[in-house]
């Protein structure tokens, strides 16, 4: 059976299979391992940002609701969305795609 080594989990598991198999042991384990960590590493100083985040960043002062929701449809600030979830929640929280400018 073919695996898809485009998902995280079945990549880690297929590079050990194919160290062990080319002799790798150490090696290869320690390779994967600190490429990890340094991933890791930069995605927790570089964090993704909430529209959430965002507006209050521009806004610090703005009110919220009982639910720490801003108060007001998220279109009405500009943000896109492709469909109204009815709650407001869900668009807030969704992380904000990052653009390559």
């Amino acid at each position: 059976m073919k695996i898809d080594c485009r998902f995280t989990e079945n990549y880690l598991k297929e590079a050990q299979r194919q160290s062990l198999a080319l002799g790798y042991t150490g090696h290869s384990k320690k390779y994967l391992e600190t490429a990890i960590s340094e991933v890791q590493q930069w995605s927790d100083d570089h964090p993704q940002k909430t529209y959430l985040e965002d507006l209050l960043e521009k806004y610090p002062n703005y009110m919220l609701n009982e639910k720490n929701i801003p108060v007001g449809c998220f279109k009405s600030f500009g943000y896109e969305t492709k469909k109204c979830p009815k709650d407001c929640s869900i668009c807030w929280n969704q992380i904000m795609e990052e653009r390559n400018e």
